[in-house]
């Protein structure tokens, strides 16, 4: 994150005491260990939302990041020049998507709390930023719609709407990221039909427009951005290690055809003495590739990732 941005927050953080921080850390952190249903908590003081800031926002913006890479990977000529950014909060995934498209110059944020777009305004100056429902406010058209742990934030009758409408303001693309969780996954699993029977070209994860493999043995694909922590997030989490790892979910789809990946890895490599072991999603499902010193591909497979495209064996 670029350092004005994260002075921006540490600014806003500071506003409030050590023992609200702590307290409002806690409780954050309760409820997404505790919650079985992809629910978002309700933020309703300042103490709350500084503690978002601290401990969510970095963990939401590495996601973002990582879902963009790997959307980038798949469509290296898309430089989009504006932006839609649904259920904006602070303004995380449009500072993410900032990182990755310098081609962008304009930027619309549609956010529900007065307070977080006061944050994002404060974070992107430039920006339009307004405060509304995105279920419901008129929506302009962008190049790039961008929909960022906001899906659950609307009731289960309303999301197959919601999805529509982000489609319908999406000139080129459109990315949704969820929490990597059961939930999460059914969000983005559902956004991904919808997208399919509508006509786009699904750019990642998947390597093309069969049935989610994952969802068929009642797994759920999601992935993994590392997150290197401050000393506050460390002591609000009362936490050793110095990052941490978010697990999301996501989809990535184009008006126009994409370059899929041959196959992903949709799960954390096993590198073992002399072999690799991978799980891939493929055109013909998920499969499970043991690759050794013999093969061509095993330099990259040592090298590879959760995540990473990987050529069929």
């Amino acid at each position: 994150m670029r350092p004005e941005w994260q002075a921006a927050l540490d600014e806003e953080i500071d506003r409030s005491s050590a023992a609200e921080l702590a307290a409002a850390a806690q409780q954050l952190t309760s409820f997404y260990r505790e919650s079985r249903t992809g629910d978002v908590p309700r933020l309703s003081n300042a103490a709350q939302r500084a503690a978002y800031l601290a401990v969510r926002l970095p963990a939401t913006y590495a996601a973002v990041v990582s879902a963009v890479e790997h959307m980038q990977e798949c469509a290296p000529n898309f430089a989009p020049a504006s932006l839609l950014d649904l259920g904006a909060g602070p303004g995380t995934a449009s500072c993410a998507a900032l990182e990755s498209f310098p081609s962008l110059a304009k930027l619309t944020l549609v956010e529900r709390d007065q307070q977080f777009a006061t944050t994002a305004r404060t974070l992107l100056p430039d920006a339009d930023v307004s405060v509304g429902d995105f279920t419901s406010v008129d929506l302009p058209c962008a190049d790039f719609v961008v929909c960022a742990y906001a899906i659950n934030e609307v009731a289960s009758a309303s999301r197959l709407s919601m999805i529509q409408r982000a489609c319908d303001s999406a000139i080129h693309a459109v990315l949704f990221v969820e929490p990597g969780s059961p939930p999460g996954f059914a969000n983005i699993l559902a956004a991904r039909q919808h997208l399919i029977a509508c006509g786009w070209h699904i750019a990642a994860p998947c390597p093309g427009h069969m049935p989610c493999s994952l969802a068929e043995v009642n797994d759920w694909c999601h992935f993994s951005a590392r997150v290197q922590r401050s000393a506050l997030h460390r002591r609000l989490k009362s936490a050793e290690l110095s990052y941490e790892d978010e697990k999301f979910s996501y989809v990535a789809a184009l008006r126009t055809p994409a370059t899929g990946a041959q196959s992903r890895i949709v799960r954390r490599p096993e590198k073992l003495s002399g072999h690799v072991k991978l799980a891939l999603c493929t055109p013909v499902g998920l499969q499970r590739e043991t690759v050794t010193k013999k093969s061509e591909a095993y330099k990259r497979a040592r090298k590879s990732d959760w995540g990473d495209p990987f050529p069929i064996i």
